[in-house]
């Protein structure tokens, strides 16, 4: 999943937890594990060295091709970031951020994961390579972000009440 994805439903899984904004963070970081185990499409980043015999080998070097991978990250967080706060527009902008970082946080720690390789992001590796389908839509780039939009609106609907 792209991390807009998984920034709208932290954020939308956090509204409906405005008193508990603990409770609604730890589900919004769940809800990235979740997220993965469906078959999606990433897009490629330069700088990540894939291991296929042994993913907990997968690097991603701090070189001259991350700039240009954290660009793109960031344009996907950023968008996924405005329309979570628009949708939310009338709630708690601090609230609706923290769920946005939850929703996000995993694929942060696994960033730190290929830095340092130490415990207890080693057992969140593996977890996160366990749960993460190995069913990649890497011919079908728009249908995949099209079903992320439309999960993400499922999900608001859902989680708004208003899907019937």
């Amino acid at each position: 999943m792209t991390l807009g994805t998984h920034a709208a439903i932290g954020a939308i899984i956090i509204s409906k937890f405005p008193n508990h904004s603990i409770l609604g963070f730890c589900l919004a970081f769940g809800s990235h594990f979740v997220l993965d185990a469906f078959p999606h499409w990433d897009y490629h980043l330069s700088s990540f060295q894939e291991n296929k015999k042994d993913p907990m080998k997968n690097r991603m070097p701090i070189t001259g091709k991350l700039s240009g991978d954290m660009f793109k990250m960031g344009v996907d967080f950023l968008l996924g970031t405005i329309a979570a706060l628009w949708l939310f527009s009338n709630m708690n902008s601090v609230l609706i951020l923290f769920g946005i970082v939850g929703g996000v946080l995993p694929d942060f720690l696994q960033f730190i994961y290929f830095q340092v390789q130490k415990e207890p992001l080693v057992m969140l590796q593996k977890f996160h390579i366990w749960i993460h389908t190995k069913i990649k839509m890497k011919n079908d780039r728009a249908l995949s972000m099209v079903s992320q939009v439309i999960l993400v609106a499922v999900v608001y609907l859902i989680f708004s009440g208003n899907f019937h």
